[in-house]
């Protein structure tokens, strides 16, 4: 008989005691819900993302391995997988199998999803692409381990149940505090003003004054009605400024600072916008009015910058651009303004439409639009004329053909020299795996969310057997029993629960038609990466494909440069000179600077002025004095007006100068180095 070996017993399984995967790859996903969490905050508990990495740095982990992903701080945890760059970016990396767990501060980090969609989407890619995910406190994930995954979607239910909550008494108590005229953390800080953060204070929470802003704040008002409400005026002008609001002074708390984030910065401040202009024209917090919630909470909260005697700039201009009264009544006053003129931006491609650089063209100041006159299509500098810096319609209209020609030609050039072509092929595949993986994971999200859909409507269905059943049961059991009445009795039971699930539904079906409008978008971006990727092999053919180049429809002809510019800046250098310089995104190419001839250089109606010097110098001036005295006119149109004005040919001897350059030009091209010509000009920059 053979010996008897008992079975070795069984340990009971830890479920948190899941082995690190220290020598695979990991991801930190930082994320803090608002823009004000990212500034130094005492009550807050949130464990820094230099907390996370030296957690991993005691588990001994190669900091080589370890990947953060922050692009997500200050973005709210309710959206979408889809929405948020960072956790986008980490989904994609789970799914190419290179991230291999993930570490958070708490599940609340990664999603606060009252759907239930997100987290279990994410759960799923997770168990698929067996990624680990751990919290700080040391709990441990496995969403192949049914009861990993149980707990998961228990906290990260918890955490979208605290929103709702934790909103709606943390609203409560601002808006008391703000009814007290403290400030409570709601919207923005109105410019020229900061918090008193000094505990100290006696205006301790409440605004104050920033002398560094106030002038300019009490400048507006000023010139608003100086120049008679003419708020594009007004717009223009501090427009032209190198900033309207300097950089705040060190001692400036940095909470005030961080409410300035979404301001546009520029080298020494801020600029403004039309939006901020007009807030700022109409916004009572200039005279000391505090309003919360549209009630008048007080008519002397803090220290107005706009004072008693000059209080008339305020309601003037309030008057004219407010939409609404203090009272909350539609502003019978408002003047409405004359619509800005906007060039076109979208216009049909054409064989005479060209505009190659559309989507990547600008302007030092302004933007570049695209518009076709007369068939043909001109870069547009939107805001040259109205800012003053146009004399001529040269000036701010180009006719697109020269530009494009000289880029096309520099562009060539240097795929010619270019024989490694390793980071497009690299660009084309990147973006392919990215729309793929983007694509994959909305219809995973779709899915889930159908998913859920059907298992309320069984919720709902299984909630109206169970009332018939129950009325069948106690119809047998009392034959006299009124149905009916019954009936009624038992939906009323059932109603709360059935109201909220058909609420989850409606909730559920808005976010399925909106997942669905994404997806439907995704395969128009997928064909303009396939017809990026018939050039994928140009650097075999490039000859031929020169040959054909202009034959190819414009919208694949701008997806491919786009591929290699970054941007491209046009300026007016001279009457018949424009200077494009172009930023390449291939960093071996750096930068190039294109001086390009353009024949239509000037189109300026002449001036009565213009007309006399030609009547009285044409017969006695050489072709330098006259071309000094007529400096953006060439010498061949000050003949060509001068036979308009009857005046008998008389032929120069000597010309210093090309009859096609005005004495401009001719000052531009010595200073540039440009020989007596109309050849492109390029100068690199490594």
């Amino acid at each position: 008989m053979p010996d008897f070996k008992p079975r070795p017993k069984e340990e009971p399984i830890d479920i948190w005691n899941v082995k690190l995967p220290l020598a695979a790859m990991w991801g930190i996903y930082a994320r803090q819900s608002t823009p004000a969490q990212l500034v130094k905050n005492t009550q807050s508990t949130e464990m820094q993302t230099d907390d996370l990495i030296k957690w991993l740095y005691d588990k001994n982990l190669n900091p080589k391995k370890i990947h953060l992903f922050d692009a997500d701080l200050g973005v709210s945890g309710t959206l979408r997988i889809d929405q948020r760059t960072g956790l986008q970016e980490l989904v994609e990396r789970i799914k190419a199998d290179e991230i291999k767990a993930v570490l958070v501060y708490q599940i609340s980090r990664l999603f606060r999803d009252e759907t239930g969609v997100q987290y279990n989407v994410f759960a799923t890619i997770c168990k698929k692409h067996n990624c680990l995910l751990i919290t700080a406190d040391g709990m441990v994930f496995n969403f192949n381990n049914p009861m990993h995954l149980k707990m998961f979607r228990y906290l990260a239910e918890l955490a979208a149940e605290f929103i709702p909550q934790h909103i709606k008494l943390l609203h409560q108590a601002r808006l008391r505090k703000a009814r007290q005229g403290f400030w409570a953390g709601q919207g923005t800080i109105a410019s020229g003003y900061i918090v008193d953060y000094n505990e100290d204070s006696p205006t301790f929470e409440k605004l104050i004054v920033y002398h560094g802003h106030k002038p300019v704040i009490f400048l507006l008002f000023e010139r608003y009605y100086e120049l008679g409400g003419n708020f594009h005026a007004v717009y223009r002008e501090f427009d032209e400024l190198p900033y309207v609001f300097s950089d705040f002074e060190e001692w400036v708390d940095k909470r005030n600072v961080n409410h300035w984030k979404k301001r546009i910065k520029v080298p020494g401040g801020y600029k403004l916008t039309r939006y901020g202009l007009r807030s700022i024209l109409t916004n009572p917090v200039y005279i000391g009015w505090w309003i919360v919630a549209g009630d008048v909470m007080c008519r002397n909260n803090h220290e107005p910058i706009i004072d008693k005697e000059h209080e008339y700039l305020f309601w003037y201009a309030f008057d004219r651009l407010a939409t609404y009264t203090i009272d909350g009544e539609i502003n019978e006053k408002k003047v409405i303004q004359q619509p800005r003129r906007f060039y076109q931006k979208q216009t049909k491609s054409t064989s005479c439409a060209s505009g190659l650089l559309k989507d990547r063209i600008t302007a030092e100041g302004s933007e570049v639009y695209t518009h076709i006159d007369n068939g043909r299509a001109n870069y547009i500098i939107a805001y040259a004329a109205a800012q003053g810096k146009a004399t001529r319609i040269g000036d701010s209209q180009i006719y697109s053909v020269p530009v494009d020609t000289a880029f096309t030609n520099r562009f060539f050039e240097l795929l010619e020299e270019m024989h490694d072509l390793d980071e497009y092929h690299r660009f084309i595949a990147e973006e392919t795996q990215k729309q793929a993986t983007q694509t994959d994971t909305l219809t995973t999200q779709l899915l889930e969310t159908e998913s859920q859909q059907e298992a309320i409507l069984d919720e709902i269905t299984a909630i109206r057997r169970e009332i018939k059943q129950q009325l069948y049961r106690e119809q047998e059991e009392n034959l006299t029993l009124d149905t009916e009445k019954r009936q009624q009795e038992l939906e009323l039971e059932a109603k709360p629960i059935l109201d909220k699930l058909r609420t989850r539904f409606a909730t559920l079906e808005t976010l399925k038609n909106e997942l669905q409008g994404k997806l439907n978008q995704q395969p128009q971006e997928n064909q303009e990466v396939r017809e990026a990727r018939q050039f994928a092999s140009f650097h075999i053919e490039l000859h031929k494909l020169r040959l054909v180049w202009e034959k190819k429809p414009l919208p694949i002809r701008k997806e491919f440069v786009n591929l290699f510019v970054e941007k491209a800046i046009v300026s007016v250098a001279a009457p018949h000179w424009v200077q494009l310089d172009i930023v390449w995104s291939y960093p071996a190419w750096g930068v190039d600077t294109l001086y390009i001839y353009r024949r239509s250089g000037e189109h300026e109606v002449w001036a009565e002025e213009e007309k006399e010097t030609v009547r009285e110098h044409y017969f006695t001036a050489d072709q330098e004095t006259f071309l000094k005295l007529l400096p953006t006119k060439t010498f061949r149109a000050i003949k060509k007006m001068a036979h308009r004005m009857g005046l008998p040919a008389h032929p120069r001897t000597k010309l210093v100068v090309s009859e096609f350059a005005s004495w401009e030009d001719w000052q531009f091209m010595q200073r540039v180095g440009i020989e007596n010509g109309q050849t492109t000009k390029c100068v690199h920059v490594s």
